[in-house]
């Protein structure tokens, strides 16, 4: 038997279960080594000859620190989460969720009717540039925002971003099919 002993998964954000101040800017590398180090001491392999209270333990912890992970490995979800730790919804349904503005509504729709219209392996290259510079400069802004703790101008560009994640898969779809 595993002398490990685990206890019940205690109710914390993802970034305490994965040893990470909560920040939109994160140490990559340190997520990685917090993670790998974490899923190393909670596999469930190691709590076979366990019994079934344990094993089903290790299992809850190595869910837990799994999803901890892939929300916070991914910029979109990180800042999303972020937000709603703030009390702040986006990019989701629901009466209390930040809508997108108009403004931005046309600018996404004006994109997206320019890369229907498109059948050019040339252009889609040139909106792909385009859209991963303006994903670039959203991040930024969504750093300068958090930093600034000004999580209703972050809410705004998180939306914008998710737009933006949104049209490079589109396009990359696209891409592949021309």
């Amino acid at each position: 038997m595993h002398k490990l002993e685990l206890l019940p998964p205690t109710n914390v954000d993802a970034f305490t279960r994965l040893g990470l101040a909560i920040a939109f800017e994160l140490d990559q590398q340190k997520l990685e080594e917090n993670y790998a180090e974490l899923q190393q001491k909670t596999h469930p392999d190691k709590f076979v000859a366990a019994d079934q209270v344990t094993q089903a333990l290790a299992f809850k912890h190595n869910l837990l620190i799994n999803e901890a992970y892939n929300l916070l490995g991914n910029d979109l979800t990180r800042a999303e989460y972020i937000l709603k730790l703030h009390g702040i919804i986006v990019n989701q349904d629901g009466p209390e969720a930040v809508k997108p503005d108009l403004i931005l509504l046309e600018e996404i729709l004006e994109i997206r009717s320019a890369i229907d219209e498109s059948s050019d392996p040339a252009q889609l290259k040139n909106f792909a540039t385009e859209n991963q510079a303006t994903q670039q400069a959203t991040l930024k802004i969504i750093t300068e925002n958090f930093q600034a703790k000004d999580f209703t101008k972050m809410a705004e560009q998180v939306i914008k971003l998710k737009y933006l994640v949104k049209i490079a898969e589109d396009l990359k779809l696209k891409q592949a099919r021309i």
